[in-house]
């Protein structure tokens, strides 16, 4: 009976220091005072209020009265690599989506954000709740309301959002299907946001010139999962960041063949853009199951150290991770909504 006692005693004591110790397990957790940092407590925790929550929480994704509406629109880009490989002008027509804030006022000024998917997918993945292609899912279902939520509830600012395609097929008679995705830093430029920026309030105020779009690189967001987020890395961070200065790569697929870069090469078409085109932030989310994890982290973590002066953690650059998340939209979604937390802010 002593030893039960005692044993009862020691097992008290035990759980006493398990229970006052903190538990720090992360960037949404950490039972005590937080000191923070340029953003960042010591203990991981980010000064922001990022969600590493999956599923997304119900009451972003309700059904909501003030709605906003979505638009189809087809353009003409040039097919630049066929063009140069034939010397004569090559176009073909694509599409993109537009979501429209509820309460779309053309007499106000608006941010900017765009979108894109990854391998297999199309410019209908992020806003389209119905399928669109025969024998295709609405994988991105819950997009415009997460986006309608936040907006009414002063997450954001309303924005523009813009979901497009980086893969282009080629014109009828060519012996390629598919054109190289490289185009798409020229597309980009060239095309695809002129054409936009045209047709909506943003502040570029209608100057859709290089120049007009230089000067208003501060309202403009880009983002993309998978091979989306490598695009954005490759085809929009390294090329344009003078048009662009806020970024999220979304269990980005770094060591494929979309992104045959070194941190180095990275870093070096940043640098040459030089101070004056700061990013304003990087955000980046993966699960921990997701298959492109470690290399999008070592990658990542190459880039932090050797460009300090470009990237501090908490204060212009995240990591979030969803314990268990796979690569698969339900942690996408939350990537988005965490990037909306500090955005145009």
């Amino acid at each position: 009976m002593k030893k039960r006692i005692v044993s009862l005693v020691a097992l008290a004591a035990v759980l006493a220091v398990c229970l006052c110790t903190p538990m720090l397990t992360g960037a949404e957790e950490g039972k005590h005072e937080h000191v923070f940092n340029n953003g960042i407590c010591e203990c991981g925790k980010y000064e922001v209020a990022f969600s590493s929550r999956i599923p997304i929480k119900d009451k972003l994704t309700k059904d909501i009265e003030e709605k906003g509406t979505l638009e189809t629109l087809t353009y003409t880009t040039h097919v630049y690599s066929l063009e140069e490989a034939k010397g004569e002008e090559v176009t073909v027509e694509k599409n993109l989506q537009v979501y429209l804030p509820y309460g779309y006022d053309p007499a106000q000024q608006y941010n900017i954000f765009y979108l894109t998917h990854g391998a297999g997918e199309s410019e209908y993945y992020w806003l389209n709740d119905e399928p669109v292609y025969e024998g295709t899912k609405a994988m991105g279902k819950t997009t415009k309301a997460v986006i309608d939520n936040c907006l009414k509830q002063g997450i954001t600012d309303p924005i523009i959002f813009v979901s497009v395609t980086s893969i282009t097929k080629a014109p009828e008679g060519e012996e390629t299907q598919f054109v190289d995705n490289n185009d798409f830093a020229k597309e980009l430029r060239n095309d695809i946001v002129p054409f936009v920026e045209s047709r909506y309030s943003t502040y570029a105020g209608g100057d859709v010139s290089e120049a007009g779009l230089i000067a208003s690189r501060d309202h403009r967001a880009f983002a993309g999962f998978s091979m989306g987020g490598a695009v954005t890395a490759a085809q929009v961070m390294m090329p344009n960041l003078d048009m662009f200065s806020w970024f999220g790569t979304y269990s980005a697929a770094f060591g494929a063949e979309v992104f045959p870069y070194t941190p180095a090469d990275f870093q070096a078409a940043l640098e040459s853009f030089g101070k004056d085109y700061p990013v304003n932030y990087w955000f980046n989310g993966d699960g921990t199951a997701d298959f492109v994890r470690d290399a999008h982290w070592n990658f990542n973590q190459e880039v932090l150290a050797n460009m300090p002066d470009w990237f501090q953690d908490g204060a212009n650059y995240a990591w979030i991770e969803f314990k268990g998340g796979s690569h698969a939209y339900n942690c996408w979604i939350v990537d988005l909504y965490d990037s909306l937390l500090v955005f145009f802010k």
